[in-house]
């Protein structure tokens, strides 16, 4: 695939053929619904369909065209999250776009309640009860301990916050008040991720050492799934919590508000989306769908070739995939659950350990002809390491990490004559 495009298939991934250009946009980070049409969350701003992918138009004029972190269709109003300028919001039928009045440098998640409206930020958590118009920075009793607010989760009063450190934000009164947890009742050197409240249990998952649960408001927490799993995404189907990790435990599930956990399928998963029954899953290249709320993965779809996935949108009948550097693609749910058996990818570069502190080592399967270029890429689509070398031969680099900020991060790796072109996912701790 060449530039930014987006792409159609009605078989395989050998099948797909161009049905649109001009998406100038290289990282399509989020894909949502807003009644008919679809809208795409881009290192360019957002972009909306109404003929399911066919043509797009640019939706953000009148905002700067950042990448956008989130977005979020609300009672007639859509909200988007940026990595720079924080929240704005667009009145869906007649516009414009508008700023809010909080500011934040980067802000990671959205999420409703009717017309009451949480954002999870670099400076903690906001609240607007006007469907958008205000945020209000929420009192934290200790805000010196808090840096990011990746995801919440919400169950009747009680609410729940992952920060990417020990600590764990924590609210009982529908989010006007939040208490830090964790540090000190058994989450101490651990690296909060995801989120999610069932059946009155608090359940976190980990950076490093999987899934944490509390049935006491986060005083005390009890590891129970077994260690070192590296848990990157939780969702829910009624009463079913499911979770996804960056090792070869895939995906797990439980039915017991968390306290014990099956797994469902032994292939790194880094990213879930639910619609109904269905459940979707990836590794970053693949496509996977279970149709049992997650019980079972039977059904997967080989990506695009190269094409490395950042997002995904599924309806009854079609399923859309946002990626990183090559536009959006579509499939019809058919192709997918009309394969049986599963093809995980396995990449020529490998890397460790994972997640990484200080140093993260780079080796290679199999002897890579150079030159070679290597960069690693934030979130936001930012280069924030660049190198060019000659391996002769195999590849056996160590790379200092110890000055990158704590959060998920791309390797790309490609040689001069395109034989070798990698991409892997790493966490800093």
């Amino acid at each position: 695939c060449a530039g930014n495009e987006v792409y159609k298939t009605q078989l395989s991934s050998a099948n797909w053929s161009a049905v649109m250009n001009g998406i100038n946009a290289e990282v399509v980070s989020d894909i949502e619904l807003a009644g008919t049409d679809l809208l795409l969350g881009t290192s360019n701003g957002v972009f909306r369909s109404s003929n399911a992918g066919s043509n797009w138009t640019k939706s953000s004029d009148g905002i700067i065209p950042v990448q956008t972190e989130s977005i979020l269709f609300n009672n007639g109003r859509l909200h988007c999250g940026n990595s720079t300028y924080g929240l704005s919001r667009y009145e869906w039928m007649n516009g414009p776009w508008t700023y809010n009045d909080f500011n934040t440098q980067f802000m990671f998640t959205l999420m409703s309640d009717g017309d009451t409206l949480y954002a999870g930020t670099s400076e903690g958590i906001a609240k607007s009860i006007d469907n958008g118009i205000t945020f209000t920075p929420l009192n934290i009793s200790n805000p010196a301990l808090i840096s990011d607010a990746f995801q919440i989760a919400k169950q009747d009063s009680v609410m729940i916050a992952a920060t990417f450190s020990s600590d764990i934000l924590i609210s009982t009164d529908y989010g006007a008040t939040w208490t830090s947890k964790g540090a000190s009742g058994g989450l101490s050197g651990q690296l909060t991720t995801t989120v999610a409240i069932s059946g009155g249990n608090l359940v976190t998952g980990t950076a490093a050492d999987g899934i944490f649960l509390s049935t006491d408001l986060g005083d005390t927490w009890t590891q129970v799934t077994v260690a070192g799993l590296s848990i990157y995404d939780m969702t829910m189907i009624g009463n079913r919590i499911i979770a996804s990790t960056l090792s070869a435990n895939g995906c797990l599930y439980s039915d017991d508000d968390g306290q014990t956990w099956t797994v469902t399928l032994s292939d790194e998963f880094i990213k879930l989306s639910v619609g109904g029954n269905l459940v979707l899953g990836t590794d970053g290249f693949d496509i996977y769908a279970s149709l049992d709320s997650g019980a079972t993965f039977p059904y997967g779809l080989q990506g695009p070739q190269d094409v490395e996935i950042m997002s995904m949108h599924a309806s009854q009948s079609d399923v859309y995939i946002g990626t990183y550097y090559n536009g959006v693609w579509w499939s019809p749910l058919l192709s997918i659950t009309g394969i049986s058996g599963q093809s995980g990818s396995d990449p020529e570069i490998q890397c460790y350990p994972n997640p990484a502190g200080n140093v993260l080592s780079l080796s290679s399967k199999n002897p890579i002809s150079g030159p070679i270029k290597l960069e690693i890429i934030d979130l936001t689509g930012r280069a924030i390491y660049q190198d060019t070398f000659n391996p002769n031969g195999m590849i056996n680099k160590n790379l200092d990490v110890s000055y990158i900020p704590a959060g998920l991060y791309h390797i790309r790796v490609q040689s001069e004559d395109n034989s070798t072109r990698s991409v892997i996912r790493f966490m800093k701790y």
